[in-house]
């Protein structure tokens, strides 16, 4: 082989070489490429789920805060009624002792 083949022969290489690492390059350039918009696809797709979950957790604030208004009332009825039965055994009492003390003078007069 003489000096000149192998120096086509090494700039041949060199070609094909350069040649191949471009298209490497195109082809890496071109799966970056596709990983940025499946990366912006999936940041919007994110950034949907996000606000639903903060849009859900309003409404379920909103409701606690309903139910808590519902709470309390129900313990301010049931706190009532308890206030109404003490009224009306110290009712029933005032009542027996009146009686009694009736009962009492009549039987002192009697």
């Amino acid at each position: 082989m003489s000096d000149q083949d192998f120096r086509d022969r090494v700039l041949e290489y060199f070609a094909r070489l350069e040649k191949q690492r471009t298209e490497d390059n195109q082809h890496l350039e071109k799966q970056l490429d596709a990983i940025a918009e499946q990366a912006k696809e999936d940041n919007q797709r994110l950034e949907k789920q996000l606000d639903a979950i903060a849009e859900q957790v309003a409404e379920n604030t909103k409701a606690i805060g309903g139910l808590a208004v519902d709470v309390g009332w129900i313990k301010g009825k049931l706190e009532a009624k308890g206030e109404e039965r003490t009224a009306l055994w110290s009712k029933i009492a005032v009542g027996t002792a009146i009686c009694s003390a009736i009962i009492a003078v009549i039987a002192l007069f009697l």
